[in-house]
């Protein structure tokens, strides 16, 4: 295991937002700059938003199964794949609908390249796997992997926004559809949404991507880990009704007795339509014991509005959350049109009231859950499995955690980098304390006050967004 050295946690999130006129920028000039600029690491990327997904109906929404909603589709599958080692070499009309691909290779998706047969693995700790100097990216042995792949839009897909989604892809990704530049990822363990609606159409349509294994991102993605490459979690589009929840914030806390549980939620609603939207908003906490129903609202949105419905409340005697007792309320938001019952959705998300801090007690500082000293007895884990690298399988994950909680472990670190949102429901589900960490670590260069990143300024909008 690791011992607990050059890693950062992630105290605040800040959005920054990048513009760009695709149409008015030539293909590849864009690839000829962005993977190194540091100061810039997304175009077109939606923001950042808390994990949930937006179901049809209530009963869908109770399973948690997104993979049930009609308003889900897989990407995750065999594509088109072409490898080279170096940059020069890459294909550069690749986003072409004309382009022959019959002769490639074929990928999985999720899947690393080096697993699959492209390139190889490299193992380092406090040193780079290249050359250069930041925040320029090798030019010579910089491997570029890129993919195409075609997908079916269902006809009632059209009337709803729809949104594309890499759960996880490493490290510099340029992504067209249908022909045309879509958008810019980096960040490798955190989700990359892109709204593609006014770029598909019902029926067959194309996708293309093509991905650096080094960019400036590579700078601050040094960890003491197997370095690998390629889209690393899954692929899907998911549709949304226009008018939407955008993002939740919730505190679930316990009062100073630790009896009562303090409730406090932010629900962030949008309309970007020109149209006015009249809604109704539903909204319960329930757990085995019985619901707390917050009083239904009817609301309206202006056009290209937007609204927080802000909720604060106490809930008496709460059961409160520990890893001893792993107890979980489900919260519950529907958005419903009174008008039109294909626009509603509804959302659940597992909760649980549990109050942390680090205290003085007399022999020094102890971390206190629900006011009780407790020991951490954790472990560190990296996202790696022996036969698919980077690729995690759920099964997997459960295997993990049952082996955690079957030899007493109560804590897990997420070394080095946000895991899975499915391995935080599991530690929700099951009860372990998480020491989450950002995807930012710049070992080789941390280790002389001379090259510190963390130093330069110019690098503060790149670590703040992770």
């Amino acid at each position: 295991m690791k011992g607990f050295g050059f890693f950062n946690f992630a105290f605040y999130s800040i959005i920054l937002a990048v513009t760009l006129n695709a149409c008015k920028v030539d293909s590849l000039s864009i690839q000829k700059s962005y993977h190194e600029d540091h100061k810039l690491f997304g175009i077109n990327k939606l923001d950042p938003r808390a994990d949930f997904f937006s179901f049809e109906t209530s009963d869908k929404a109770a399973h948690g199964d997104m993979t049930s909603s009609d308003r889900f589709l897989s990407l995750d599958g065999k594509w088109k794949f072409h490898w080279t080692e170096s940059p020069k070499d890459r294909i550069k009309d690749f986003y072409n609908l004309k382009l022959d691909d019959s002769s490639w290779d074929q990928i999985s998706v999720p899947g690393n390249w080096e697993v699959e047969g492209f390139g190889y693995p490299i193992y380092l700790d406090e040193a780079y796997p290249f050359e250069s100097q930041w925040p320029k990216a090798p030019s010579d042995y910089n491997p570029v992997g890129t993919y195409r792949h075609t997908f079916d839009i269902p006809e009632d897909w059209i009337q709803d926004e729809i949104i594309l989604h890499f759960a996880g892809a490493k490290s510099a990704m340029y992504l067209y559809i249908n022909g045309t530049f879509a958008g810019y990822s980096q960040g490798s363990k955190t989700p990359a949404e892109f709204n593609i609606t006014d770029l598909v159409k019902k029926g067959a349509n194309h996708i293309a991507i093509q991905m650096y294994r080094w960019s400036d991102a590579s700078y601050i993605e040094s960890q003491d880990m197997l370095r690998l490459s390629g889209i690393e979690r899954e692929v899907y589009l998911h549709t949304r009704p226009h008018v939407n929840v955008s993002d939740i914030n919730i505190i679930a806390d316990l009062d100073q007795d630790f009896k009562d549980g303090i409730f406090k939620a932010d629900i962030h609603l949008v309309n970007p339509t020109s149209i006015r939207a009249d809604r109704e908003i539903r909204i319960t906490l329930k757990d085995d014991h019985g619901s707390f129903n917050f009083p239904n609202q009817k609301i309206t949105i202006d056009s290209f509005g937007a609204q927080t419905i802000m909720l604060d409340t106490l809930i008496p005697d709460v059961h409160a959350w520990s890893a001893e007792t792993p107890h979980l309320f489900d919260f519950n938001i529907s958005l419903l049109d009174p008008a039109n019952k294909q626009n509603d959705l509804h959302i659940k998300k597992r909760i649980g009231f549990r109050n942390v801090q680090i205290n003085d007690i007399g022999s020094g500082p102890q971390v206190l859950v629900n006011g009780k000293a407790i020991n951490i007895k954790g472990v560190d884990r990296h996202e790696t499995d022996p036969y698919t690298g980077h690729i995690v399988s759920k099964a997997s994950m459960e295997l993990d955690i049952k082996l955690m909680k079957q030899h007493n472990i109560n804590a897990v670190r997420s070394s080095h980098y946000p895991n899975h949102p499915y391995w935080y429901d599991l530690c929700d589900k099951y009860g372990l304390y998480v020491i989450d960490e950002a995807n930012v670590e710049s070992h080789p260069l941390a280790n002389s006050e001379e090259t510190q990143i963390g130093n330069d300024m110019s690098w503060l909008p790149a670590q703040l967004d992770r």
